[in-house]
């Protein structure tokens, strides 16, 4: 199971709510080189989606919901960013 903290999911929206001009509706988690990061990105039908009070606000592909197992996504205010915790 992933777990996304009320504080990830409302810093999520609020940054959805302040796109002017979006590509997209939701965020996309996948780990890259540096570790995990979002963009902007719309669902496949694949794709497992996580809502917050009713809004698809992210998005995660087969594979990475498998490389995220058992953690836990949670924002930071003093760094004023998203972090993840959990198993490796």
């Amino acid at each position: 199971m992933i777990e996304i903290t009320h504080r990830a999911a409302d810093f999520m929206k609020q940054a959805l709510d302040s796109v002017e001009e979006k590509q997209a509706d939701c965020f996309r988690l996948k780990m890259g080189e540096q570790g995990p990061h979002l963009a902007l990105d719309d669902p496949n039908d694949d794709d497992k989606t996580f809502d917050y009070n009713g809004e698809v606000i992210l998005i995660m592909d087969p594979e990475t919901i498998e490389q995220f197992q058992g953690r836990k996504i949670d924002f930071d205010e003093q760094q004023s960013q998203l972090v993840v915790t959990g198993a490796e």
